[in-house]
């Protein structure tokens, strides 16, 4: 689960990760901010920390979660652009 706030006067929100489980093993947090391109659109740019605490395969797990949330967001952007084209609702 996500726990984030958003600071809407400053483009940016603050975020969270809450395990399901095994919150003891599971760290990640971090914040992102919504910056104009200068060609009518936006981008996102996110930073953070991602910490699993489980001996040997630590670091593996949180590169797969890493590049996960990099696909996720990366898929996000056809849906968003679909929405803001009045599209979404079909």
């Amino acid at each position: 689960m996500e726990d984030a706030v958003h600071d809407l006067a400053r483009h940016q929100a603050e975020f969270r990760m809450l395990p399901d489980n095994y919150g003891d093993k599971l760290r990640s947090s971090g914040r992102y901010r919504f910056e104009a391109d200068g060609d009518g659109r936006s981008r996102r740019v996110a930073e953070g920390e991602v910490v699993v605490r489980v001996p040997l395969v630590g670091g593996a797990v949180e590169r797969a979660i890493v590049s996960g949330i990099g696909e996720h967001l990366a898929d996000e952007v056809e849906v968003v652009e679909r929405f803001l084209s009045g599209a979404g609702s079909r």
